[in-house]
């Protein structure tokens, strides 16, 4: 089955298909996104901790039995300063490219050995933390925390600023490396994330489908939106 690119929602009235967009109105629809993502699928579940969390939250809770950071950077920059006790699991392990597509999802297998090699399971709160430098590492955030959702971890959440806020706020950045509480993790996906390519294809004209991808030359103008590779 063709599935929608990682970050397509969709239900009978909503579709959202996030990919990039101009910068500040971008990270404010991915967060967007992922509340309405995290709470629609799983609104019979109940959330310990919001979508979106404070750098001062994070840091009241550092010491929380429950609580696993992930930080998706590249582990040179992660060994240069990282949040206490964050384990560094590179975005390139959350996506694989398959049949000539970025961003897929990766064998089911490779996803359980990621997140069990975190120290991640079904109880834990998990913080997904990375640069916000540009809109696709803002991207990668969401995407990661999208992942960890499809694959039953219910509980997550992405860092409000990221690692950028963070030092902004001049908060401790130590260069240590975490060692995670490694475990086996076996989860089940949450299936009514995915929607397949023929099932959209039904619902045009009859869902609302919102296109986040980025204007011609950076430029917010809707004008700008090449009309030719886009779902209408």
């Amino acid at each position: 089955m063709h599935l929608v690119p990682p970050g397509m929602f969709l239900t009978e009235g909503w579709a959202v298909h996030s990919v990039h967009s101009c910068s500040r109105f971008f990270m404010k629809l991915m967060y967007l996104v992922l509340s309405f993502v995290f709470a629609l699928p799983l609104c019979a579940l109940a959330r310990d901790i919001a979508p979106v969390v404070s750098g001062e939250w994070l840091e009241k809770n550092l010491n929380d039995s429950k609580l696993v950071i992930i930080d998706i950077r590249k582990v040179e920059e992660y060994k240069e300063g990282n949040i206490p006790n964050s384990i560094n699991i590179f975005y390139g392990t959350w996506d694989v490219k398959k049949q000539g597509l970025d961003n897929e999802l990766p064998e089911d297998d490779d996803l359980f050995d990621a997140i069990g090699s975190a120290g991640i399971t079904a109880a834990s709160h998990v913080v997904v933390v990375g640069n916000t430098d540009s809109t696709t590492d803002q991207a990668n955030l969401t995407r990661v925390a999208w992942t960890l959702l499809y694959r039953g971890v219910e509980n997550v959440a992405i860092l409000d600023g990221g690692l950028n806020a963070w030092k902004g706020a001049k908060k401790t950045i130590p260069t240590e490396v975490a060692k995670p509480k490694a475990g086996t993790y076996q989860g089940k996906a949450n299936k009514a994330l995915f929607e397949a390519k023929a099932y959209v294809l039904k619902k045009i004209g009859k869902a609302h489908i919102v296109d986040t991808r980025q204007r011609s030359a950076g430029i917010c103008d809707e004008r700008a939106v090449d009309r030719n590779h886009s779902i209408s």
